[in-house]
């Protein structure tokens, strides 16, 4: 459906949205008169622009993986989203993954430390809440096929038993994985928020990192024993956000020998303790920067001993989100902000995390039996946050660029990112007010396009968002195609004037000439 109240296109120069007079401020101007400066001039940039961003397009730096853009998904999960059994598949949902090119599923949460694998025909642990089952293994494998994404799966830690880790490993995963879905797993990361551990109950008061470390490598070692297992990755800690065991990353590093990934969880807001995050609070800009930071700070730690960092958990509030906050239109504004931010600190990997039923999950899946028969149908529909992963997930294979806003008084924050000829140029507005961006590349460029993810407030809910003037069809997971704008550099300095909407995000992409 489309927005209204909006402009639904980029509009080149000084065209208005609605006629003569739309929310832009700009009157008085026909696209003939707009597309046409004088030869050798821009637009007056005191009438027309708010704001002006320059980009350095050689000065590349991070380089984005292919397949940075994921999900984390609890394994109580995997029946509504991926499916029921690896016959039964969930179409749209698995739609939805190759919706955002090659990436990394990471199978795990809370449940990682709460289901266990069953040894032959022996009774399960007490503290087990569920039963990793061979169908759930079976059918994460045959997802990973049918999208080429990756697992990483979750091995329980807090009921402690090497062995039943090996024999999850051995009979369990490397089975489902076997023969022509080996290239679907990317490998095993040793429990979940293990600094939680006593709090949780799961270990005595006084537990500390030296023990946990000690019980990691343990479990290392017991999956290196096994010919079946030696060669799968490792991935640890999964601190929780915030943890004060952040700082003993380096520690663990050093005396975990077997790690292969390094992976932690990001929430930048929480409602465990009984807080009520604003939506104003997570769009300040300053939780991005932070959240940039903390992830800088883990990734130059890992480089240092040759490791990556995958930021296996993140989401915008923990503890399942806030109604009104999590899955509102300001979330994808944050969310687009929140994974280029990641991605500029040199992350590996971003997976934003699904918990059935909670406020900040991307995308909603349940699964249905109506007949009793065995056989399943899924009702899936995509929230506000899932059209800021499409988006961010462009960036995909690219490399970081600078970027700066020069001057103007919008609440604006620009990426930029160099794919082959291309340059990506996102600008996330958060302002209440819009407004004209003069870009002007440091190079001379050719055409551009433009790309709007529009709503009309920042409270607005999915039924209200478009991205290009469309929204993803939750029958079949797929995205119509998208209406985008043609934007042509100016004939004085080059630059391409982009007209920018309230609250709203718009990607520019530039082809070199």
């Amino acid at each position: 459906m489309a927005v209204t109240g909006r402009c639904p296109l980029l509009l080149l120069f000084l065209v208005a949205c609605g006629g003569s007079g739309g929310e832009s401020g700009i009157t008085d101007a026909s696209p003939a008169e707009a597309s046409a400066p004088d030869a050798g001039t821009d637009p007056d940039i005191d009438t027309v622009a708010r704001v002006e961003v320059d980009l350095e397009v050689d000065e590349k730096a991070v380089a984005i993986p292919s397949d940075f853009v994921g999900f984390s998904l609890e394994l109580t999960s995997v029946g509504s989203y991926l499916g029921r059994s690896p016959a039964q598949l969930n179409a749209a949902f698995l739609q939805l993954m190759r919706n955002l090119g090659p990436g990394i599923l990471r199978l795990g949460g809370n449940s990682t430390d709460d289901g266990c694998w069953r040894i032959g025909s022996g009774s399960l642990p007490d503290d087990c809440t569920f039963e990793v089952s061979p169908n759930a293994l079976a059918i994460i494998a045959a997802a990973m096929k049918e999208t080429g994404w990756r697992a990483l799966v979750g091995v329980n830690l807090a009921i402690y038993s090497s062995s039943r880790a090996l024999a999850f490993a051995r009979d369990g995963v490397a089975v489902a994985f076997s023969g022509d879905k080996a290239g679907g797993l990317l490998g095993l990361e040793i429990g979940n928020e293990p600094n939680l551990y006593d709090y949780r109950g799961d270990r005595p008061d006084g537990y500390s990192h030296d023990d946990f470390i000690s019980e990691w490598v343990s479990y290392g070692n017991a999956l290196a024993s096994d010919p079946a297992t030696a060669e799968f990755s490792l991935a640890g800690p999964a601190y929780a956000r915030m943890s004060s065991w952040y700082a003993y990353l380096a520690d663990f590093i050093a005396s975990a020998e077997r790690l292969d990934l390094v992976t932690a969880h990001d929430y930048p807001l929480q409602t465990c303790s009984g807080d009520d995050p604003t939506l104003a609070q997570l769009v300040r800009r300053e939780l991005v920067t932070d959240t940039g930071k903390r992830v800088a700070s883990w990734v130059d730690t890992a480089a240092a001993a040759g490791r990556r960092v995958l930021v296996g958990e993140t989401n915008s509030v923990a503890c399942r989100g806030q109604d009104g906050v999590s899955n509102v239109f300001g979330s994808a504004l944050w969310g687009l902000d929140h994974v280029l931010t990641i991605g500029a600190a040199g992350a590996a990997s971003v997976n934003l995390h699904m918990a059935r039923t909670a406020f900040y999950d991307p995308v909603v899946s349940a699964e249905s039996d109506d007949d009793g028969d065995g056989t399943y149908s899924y009702a899936v529909r995509v929230l506000p946050l899932y059209y800021a992963m499409l988006l961010a997930s462009r960036a995909d294979g690219g490399q970081v660029i600078a970027a700066r806003v020069a001057e103007g008084d919008l609440d604006l924050t620009v990426h930029a990112v160099r794919r082959g000829d291309l340059t990506l140029v996102y600008l996330i507005n958060r302002d209440e007010a819009g407004g004209t961006v003069k870009l002007t590349p440091s190079e001379r460029a050719g055409t551009a396009t433009g790309l709007l993810l529009d709503a009309p407030a920042l409270a607005s809910r999915v039924d209200e968002v478009t991205l290009g003037g469309v929204q993803v069809d939750g029958a079949t997971g797929r995205l119509p195609d998208e209406d985008t704008s043609e934007l042509e550099p100016s004939a004085g300095t080059g630059s391409y004037f982009v007209e920018l909407p309230p609250t709203s995000a718009v990607l520019v992409t530039i082809a070199r000439r």
